[in-house]
């Protein structure tokens, strides 16, 4: 039986975004259901100072490296307006890490207008159509870069990414917590939140292991906020009227163009095998 919230879940890593000042830069990581400060760095010295922000530069870079390696590849590069801190960021890295840019193993950057410093500074920015377009845009790129790179190298034992998958099928949610019971019994959903307005409701399960059986948990407060081991489960249900097509997200204009039915209901389904 599905179930409504109680508390909320970060969801899964989409991307980083770093937010480009005078004096400061702040990272934050984008998840499917919330944005998490990570860091703020300063800027020692001016801008006009080479060195200073040469020195500034690599303390970016050097604070990405971890997220990186976690296989988080796409990266949003937000500065106010009339600026050039994010050419400037990009230069250094042509000049002097260009392996962030080559290769299939190589980041996938993108640039937004705006500042990125405070809560409300990212909040507001992720509402906007643009800040949404950039995160579908360069999450596409990033898949198209694994496809490339197991296609060139067979296998990456150590990229977190290809343990995570995403699936769209023209279910309820309702319905896939059916197709489940069949083989995991007791299996339940939980809502994690709801959109009346947009017609979205995202569910969420965590799968363990125990010996060689799989179990699921009993409820939200069960669900680890950083799994060390087992599977993350994020289901996300869309209604949606053919009519609203035009403004559908890819996947979803792909199953209304094969349902025969003038409304459907579809999921997106995000899986994350932790290991």
């Amino acid at each position: 039986m599905l179930k409504t919230k109680k508390g909320y879940k970060r969801g899964y890593p989409v991307a980083i975004l770093a937010g480009l000042e005078e004096d400061h830069t702040v990272l934050w990581k984008v998840f499917s259901n919330i944005v998490k400060h990570e860091k703020t760095l300063p800027l020692i010295g001016t801008r006009n100072d080479s060195k200073a922000l040469y020195n500034f530069n690599e303390l970016i870079i050097n604070a990405l490296r971890p997220t990186l390696k976690e296989g988080i590849k796409s990266i949003i590069l937000a500065a106010p307006s009339r600026t050039n801190y994010t050419q400037e960021f990009i230069t250094h890295i042509r000049g002097h890490h260009a392996w962030l840019l080559q290769g299939s193993n190589k980041a996938v950057f993108s640039e937004i207008t705006g500042s990125a410093s405070t809560q409300f500074q990212v909040a507001e920015l992720a509402r906007t159509p643009t800040f949404r377009r950039l995160i579908c845009e360069t999450t596409a790129e990033e898949t198209e870069n694994l496809i490339e790179a197991v296609k060139n190298e067979g296998e990456l034992t150590d990229y977190f990414s290809l343990r995570a998958h995403v699936f769209a099928v023209p279910l309820s949610a309702e319905e896939l917590e059916v197709f489940f019971e069949k083989f995991l019994p007791v299996f339940t959903l939980f809502e994690v939140n709801r959109d009346k307005k947009n017609r979205i409701t995202v569910y969420s399960q965590y799968l363990k292991f125990w010996d060689t059986e799989m179990y699921t948990v009993n409820s939200m407060q069960d669900i680890p906020d950083e799994p060390k081991e087992g599977i993350t489960l994020e289901i996300t249900q869309y209604t949606i009227k053919s009519s609203d097509i035009e403004d559908a997200p890819p996947f979803i204009k792909e199953l209304l163009r094969l349902s025969p039915s003038a409304k459907g209901t579809f999921c997106k389904i995000a899986y994350v095998n932790y290991r």
